[in-house]
């Protein structure tokens, strides 16, 4: 399984870039949690669970499905290859897969899943119950992403999912329902590691009446705030339940998973350019200190940087193809763009990787801004920011940032950024500098 502290991630997939970037789901991410699945049990009462994932890039994307039972230990389920609890395979360009239990179990197992991919993509499990063979209802979970916050509508009967993402360490929730007439009830949910915990809400906040209508709140009483995986289904006493909206809490968004998720994206327009693309590395790191850099092994990103740029994908995006432009030189020996300084080049590197996934290129003058900012607070940058110069990073970091309509012009006037450039003009960005409006991409 993939740590959540410091990791190395392979991507292994083949990719050709569209030309006006990628344009993905809102709902698209490259790790999906499946908070809730139930599958198997006697004729009487069988669940059979699905799983669905959609690919809306132009090319292949690789996946890895996990699947947890309510222990935190593997769970096997046969979706037809014969039982087994992790599964990898491929979804093809604009295409899908289907993953169906064989309602082989005589009991009823549950649990939760996880699944990590390539680039992002879209997932949903469903979970369809058959009564002496007749189906009775089936209810739809979309994939989620762990959060420290969770907000719903309720009733006594709102069915709750709690999955803990920490394989070390249990969690403690505490799970307050507030009634549309002023009342306030709370229990606390203790999830062991790795484990899940599914319930009635009546059965966490005990002296709920049967009549309660109101929300909940799900999160720790106090620091520090862990992560969990959070689901809601609507319910009645009939035990019948039906879909809710997801209550993920959006802020403070886990940078784990944004970096993740951008870099999927951003290394999915690098791959064509960088020499064995299949064993770069990314490593993200949890040092306090503002720091991210490249070489020939892969690139680092830690996390107090992803912080500082926490409220622009396109930021992150820039300083995320700024170190693959590193990866790049170091590979190649090469410095294509400005031979003489290879923080400019590998600026360069960053506006078409970017910009080639999707993103704002102006992303690139927030990321610079914001790290020419702390370079005034002693301690709070790495030494080692700009690994390749040995000059006054302050100064360094300030000469790109004046620079960068210029960079951006020359980077959409060149051959591998105009095509790039003159899309995304046309498609969200009519002001974007340099280049030709090209009508057709360039042979």
């Amino acid at each position: 399984m993939i740590s959540r502290s410091v990791i190395a991630f392979a991507i292994v997939a083949s990719v050709v870039m569209p030309s006006y970037g990628q344009l993905i789901p809102e709902t698209a991410q490259a790790h999906l949690c499946f908070p809730q699945f139930v599958d198997g049990g006697p004729v009487s009462g069988q669940v059979q669970t699905t799983f669905t994932f959609a690919n809306s890039y132009t090319s292949t994307v690789y996946v890895t499905l996990y699947l947890t039972g309510n222990d935190g230990g593997p769970l096997a389920i046969d979706f037809g290859g014969g039982a087994g609890s992790q599964f990898s395979f491929s979804i093809p360009p604009r295409g899908s897969t289907i993953l169906q239990s064989r309602l082989a179990s005589p009991t009823i197992v549950s649990g939760w899943a996880e699944a990590y991919t390539s680039v992002p993509i879209q997932g949903v499990v469903s979970y369809r119950l058959f009564q002496n063979g007749s189906q009775s209802w089936e209810v739809n979970a979309p994939a989620t992403l762990p959060t420290i916050g969770y907000f719903s509508a309720a009733t006594a009967e709102t069915g709750i999912a709690l999955a803990n993402p920490s394989k070390t360490s249990t969690i403690s929730v505490v799970v307050t329902a507030k009634g549309n007439d002023g009342s306030s009830a709370s229990g606390t949910v203790t999830v062991a590691p790795h484990a899940k915990r599914a319930f009635i809400l009546r059965e966490v906040v005990t002296n709920l009446s049967t009549n309660f209508v109101g929300t909940i709140d799900i999160g720790a009483a106090n620091p520090p705030f862990p992560e969990f995986v959070g689901l809601t289904l609507k319910g009645d006493s009939r035990g019948t339940y039906s879909g809710l909206p997801s209550g993920n809490m959006a802020f403070p968004v886990s940078q784990f998973e944004r970096i993740w998720r951008v870099y999927t994206k951003v290394f999915d327009a690098a791959r064509k350019y960088i020499p064995s693309p299949d064993t770069v590395r990314i490593f993200i790191n949890g040092d306090p200190v503002i720091n991210a850099f490249g070489n020939e092994n892969g690139i680092q990103i830690n996390l107090a940087y992803a912080e500082l740029i926490a409220d622009s994908d396109s930021e992150l995006a820039a300083v995320i193809g700024h170190e693959l432009g590193h990866v790049y030189q170091r590979r190649t020996g090469i410095l294509k763009y400005n031979s003489t300084n290879p923080e400019w080049d590998a600026d360069w590197w960053g506006l078409i990787f970017s910009i080639g996934s999707g993103y704002d290129p102006y992303g690139t003058a927030g990321a610079l801004a914001k790290a020419y900012m702390a370079t005034g607070n002693t301690g709070l940058v790495s030494q080692f920011f700009e690994d390749y110069l040995s000059t006054d990073m302050h100064k360094s970091l300030g000469s790109r940032l004046e620079n960068i309509y210029d960079t951006i012009s020359q980077m959409c006037s060149s051959t591998d950024g105009a095509s790039a450039c003159s899309n995304y003009r046309q498609l969200f960005h009519p002001h974007m500098p340099g280049g030709l409006l090209l009508t057709s991409d360039p042979e």
